[in-house]
């Protein structure tokens, strides 16, 4: 009797374990996983942006995406006060819904719902170009925030943004402190070719520290601006550190990626006696 009550059971034993070991996202993930359920009440009317994958779990091109959505996601930690990443499974029953009325033809497909929106008629998201290089996807994700700070004049959201995600059209160094807060003493300014956003990514992971501001400039070839600052013959990114007195400092070495220049710039900032404020807000879903 025992023994065939075991192997009655075996299957569905068998079946969850299936279903776990298929998910393509889990709550240890630093995603935010919506649902049918939870999707409305935690996007519309967010004090936060979104940026939500719409997925399916059947689809091999979303399994290759899942990866680097995961990485996304853990290099925006420090900016969930800001907006939020997650992830919608329209595979599930519970969520086609969700699916069919954010107008998800083609998977994945990623949209940007804005702060304090209203869905349903009008805002169905905005669409995010996806791609499998790490790099391209952050730099349509913060091309997107781009055009929200600019098409958007009057209605507050320029202002949940770090003014050093839009790319400064004069970096000369009598503009830098232009447009910053008094109390600012360090300008920050990137200087990055178009394949990596790390003048954004900066901006977005420092945005809570005070007395600096950063601003970015992107450049296909940098002879202009290199030859005016005099900056090393190297190949790009440089960071040229400004202060109220016009001094000025120039960083080119082990920045070239999102870590180092993260941790060359907090070591900058301890020598100066700023301590970087980097705030790691926590997940609304579990």
């Amino acid at each position: 009797m025992i023994k065939a009550l075991v192997l009655l059971l075996l299957p569905i034993a068998y079946c969850s374990l299936d279903t776990v070991s298929n998910d393509l996202f889990s709550p240890s993930d630093n995603v935010e996983i919506l649902t049918g359920h939870n999707f409305k009440r935690l996007v519309e009317k967010s004090p936060t942006a979104w940026l939500v994958n719409f997925y399916s779990n059947t689809n091999v091109r979303s399994k290759e995406f899942s990866l680097i959505w995961k990485k996304l996601a853990t290099e925006a930690k420090s900016w969930r006060d800001l907006v939020r990443v997650g992830v919608v499974d329209c595979s599930k029953e519970i969520n086609k819904e969700i699916c069919r009325q954010s107008f998800v033809l083609a998977y994945p497909t990623v949209k940007y719902f804005h702060e304090r929106g209203s869905l349903g008629k009008t805002d169905f998201g905005y669409h995010v170009i996806t791609s499998l290089k790490f790099d391209w996807l952050k730099r349509n994700v913060v091309n997107v925030f781009q055009n929200v700070i600019s098409k958007s004049p009057g209605n507050g959201l320029q202002l949940q943004y770090p003014r050093g995600i839009v790319p400064t059209a004069d970096p000369s160094q009598q503009k830098l402190f232009e447009g910053v807060k008094k109390n600012v003493k360090y300008v920050i300014l990137v200087i990055e070719d178009f394949r990596q956003p790390l003048g954004a990514e900066m901006a977005l992971h420092f945005h809570r520290t005070p007395q600096v501001a950063f601003k970015r400039t992107v450049l296909a070839s940098g002879a202009t601006l290199k030859h005016l600052l005099k900056l090393p013959p190297l190949p790009l990114p440089h960071i040229v550190i400004t202060d109220r007195r016009n001094n000025v400092e120039i960083i080119s070495h082990n920045i070239n990626e999102t870590m180092s220049m993260k941790w060359v710039l907090h070591k900058y900032l301890q020598s100066k006696g700023i301590k970087p404020i980097v705030v790691i807000p926590k997940k609304l879903t579990q």
